[in-house]
């Protein structure tokens, strides 16, 4: 079963969120800072996992703490839609290309390319 999920990206920076389920009221897992932590792509291999129906939460390092997880989404989840605010980029429904800009184009490049 694929998990809910969002990549979020703000000011080049991409943070991925997945959900206990649709609701997205109940953080399992985030991650934070691809473009520092990882080499490019990462973020993009992450959520091929996803769609293959790993579960973030179960099977990988790197999770944020329960409370900091939650605070994190409860924070970015209000800028949402603002002015300069984090936009999402990807869920597990599929791309909002129009949102993207270039360091979302480039980081997910692998992925549209095999669209």
């Amino acid at each position: 079963m694929i998990k809910n999920f969002s990549v979020i990206e703000s000011s080049g920076s991409f943070e991925l969120f997945v959900f206990a389920d649709a609701s997205r009221e109940v953080v399992t897992y985030h991650h934070g800072d691809y473009e520092q932590d990882h080499k490019r792509g990462r973020l993009a291999l992450d959520i091929y996992a996803i769609l293959d129906g790993d579960d973030p939460a179960e099977n990988w390092d790197g999770n944020s703490s329960e409370n900091d997880r939650q605070a994190i989404w409860n924070k970015v989840s209000e800028q949402i839609g603002q002015t300069d605010g984090p936009v999402v980029v990807f869920d597990e429904t599929g791309f909002y290309l129009k949102k993207f800009d270039a360091a979302a184009l480039s980081e997910f490049s692998r992925i549209t390319k095999a669209a």
